[in-house]
C-alpha cells in the first residue's frame, strides 16, 4: 500500500455505458500510517469558487466532507471515513437534473 487517495466528488450517476460525477477539486492523500495526510488542490477549489463553478450547496458539502475526513484522521478514527460518511444521491443535486 502506497497511500490512500480521496477525491471529493458529488455522488456518481451510473449508466449502462458510463459513469458521471462532479469532481469538487479537493483531494486527500493519506499515508499508510493513516495519520499523515496532505490536502491537495485547495488552490484549484478556490479558483473554481471564484469563477462560480460550484453552487453554495456543493461548496458547503465539500467543506463538511473535508472537515469530516480531517477529523477522522486527526482523532485516530480512520476507518470511520468508510462507514460514517455523509450520504446523498444524484437526485438531490440540481446540477444532475438534466441527466436524470
Amino acid at each position: 500500500l502506497t497511500a490512500y487517495y480521496f477525491d471529493l466528488t458529488l455522488p456518481a450517476i451510473l449508466k449502462k455505458d458510463s459513469v458521471m460525477l462532479l469532481d469538487i477539486k479537493l483531494d486527500f492523500f493519506v499515508m499508510p500510517d493513516k495519520k499523515t495526510y496532505f490536502l491537495l488542490d485547495e488552490d484549484e477549489l478556490e479558483d473554481a469558487i471564484s469563477k462560480n463553478l460550484f453552487s453554495q450547496k456543493e461548496i458547503d458539502c465539500c467543506r463538511r466532507t473535508a472537515d469530516f475526513i480531517r477529523k477522522c484522521i486527526e482523532t485516530d478514527n480512520f476507518d470511520a471515513i468508510f462507514k460514517d460518511f455523509e450520504r446523498s444521491s444524484p437526485e438531490e443535486w440540481e446540477r444532475y437534473s438534466m441527466f436524470m
